[in-house]
């Protein structure tokens, strides 16, 4: 599943369809894993997806993160299935635009 994921992540990146992979990474203490934003095509090999990935990282696409946001015009996200129900309530408040 990872390779699928980083082929598709270095797809995205390589086309410019996305800007920025919100995805997880390896962490200092082994039984965690850390968020890590990937933006160049060569890095896709730091992702990483097992059961230690625990973070939702729809929050990164909150537009509280507004740094974020002004850096990255088109990020795309690691989601769990939990997680994309968070994702689709941020877009029924209008706080994150589904087209980018």
């Amino acid at each position: 599943m990872e390779e699928k994921l980083r082929e598709l992540a270095k797809k995205l990146l390589e086309s410019g369809e996305a800007d920025v992979v919100i995805g997880y990474g390896r962490h200092h203490d082994a039984r965690r894993r850390a968020p890590v934003f990937i933006t160049d095509p060569a890095d896709v090999e730091k992702l990483v997806f097992d059961e230690r990935c625990l973070s939702n990282l729809t929050a990164y696409l909150n537009k509280r993160y507004k740094l974020l946001a002004a850096e990255f015009a088109k990020p795309a996200v690691v989601l769990k299935g939990c997680d994309a129900k968070a994702a689709v309530g941020l877009i029924a408040e209008a706080q994150l635009d589904p087209e980018k």
